[in-house]
């Protein structure tokens, strides 16, 4: 019984730091989308220009 306890807390745990990355990594993303768009608007030029500044 200890056994199968030990294994779906660390599985669960795992979920638990996977959800946090997805949601992280979804986050940044948005971001840099974000980013990538005001810029494009403010200077008027296409977003593969401004995607070169933030890599």
């Amino acid at each position: 019984m200890p056994k199968n306890s030990s294994l779906f807390s660390a599985r669960s745990f795992y979920c638990f730091i996977a959800v946090k990355f997805s949601i992280l990594v979804l986050k940044r993303f948005a971001l840099t989308l974000n980013l990538v768009f005001l810029v494009s608007i403010n200077q008027g030029e296409n977003p593969n220009d401004s995607n070169e500044i933030f890599e």
